[in-house]
């Protein structure tokens, strides 16, 4: 092999290497793109699951809420029937008129 045929040579596999890398490149890149791609649909997906999840504890929240108000509800009917079993009413009581004020501040204003 003489000079110039070595040059030629040379030349056409740096030629086909840069090819090479080029192709690589982009399958690289390509593959980047598609890995991307995948890993926000997952993060979508856990997107959607974290609100789904949100919303079944809102709706639980809100039943304990209602559960709570119900059952102070019935808290402060049972104390104001047994206080009134006793016959005494004291200052902080809830009024026996059913006012829904403190009975110092209604009726018991005007007993003393």
């Amino acid at each position: 092999m003489d000079i110039e045929e070595m040059k030629e040579t040379t030349t056409e596999v740096a030629e086909d290497d840069g090819w090479q890398r080029l192709v690589s490149n982009e399958e690289r890149s390509l593959e980047n793109v598609k890995a991307e791609k995948r890993h926000q649909e997952e993060l979508q997906k856990e997107a959607e699951r974290l609100l789904c999840e949100q919303e079944e504890l809102i709706a639980k929240r809100d039943s304990l809420t209602a559960q709570q108000s119900n059952l102070i509800e019935q808290r402060d009917q049972l104390t104001t029937k047994l206080k009134n079993l006793s016959g005494k009413v004291y200052p902080n009581d809830p009024c026996p008129c059913g006012s829904g004020r403190k009975y110092k501040k209604c009726c018991g204003r005007n007993a003393s």
